[in-house]
């Protein structure tokens, strides 16, 4: 996504700066956050993330938090093991579970079932 961004030549600061952000922060900060931090409007950030990422920023902002998971669970790492570590930044599992099949089409059950982990491993291959 942001390899597109990039690719794509119309930067703009304050939309760098947010991607930066909600990256760094693994899409753990609320946009009244980046609002504040910026001193735009919901409004102004969400029509320069439309315009620059072709999201808005709370969308970004899951496709970060999901990430940080799915990186860990697609390179063998349990997912009961990582049901304590949700809780920072989901409110509960079925939380998480409603992002994974948005995300995937899948609930983690069934991902882990009916789709080969060579799968992850390409989508995560740098």
């Amino acid at each position: 996504m942001v390899a597109l961004l990039r690719a794509n030549r119309q930067t703009n600061a304050i939309v760098d700066w947010c991607v930066d952000a909600l990256r760094a922060a693994h899409g753990r900060i609320a946009v009244r956050e980046l609002e504040r931090r910026t001193g735009y409007s919901r409004r102004h950030l969400s029509s320069l993330f439309r315009t620059h990422v072709g999201l808005m920023p709370k969308e970004l902002a899951g496709i970060f938090r999901f990430q940080k998971y799915y990186r860990e669970w697609a390179a063998g790492r349990a997912f009961d093991s990582l049901l304590p570590d949700l809780y920072e930044d989901y409110y509960d599992q079925a939380h998480f579970v409603k992002e994974f099949k948005k995300m995937t089409g899948y609930t983690p059950g069934r991902f882990g079932r009916q789709v080969a982990n060579e799968f992850g491993r390409r989508i995560l291959r740098p």
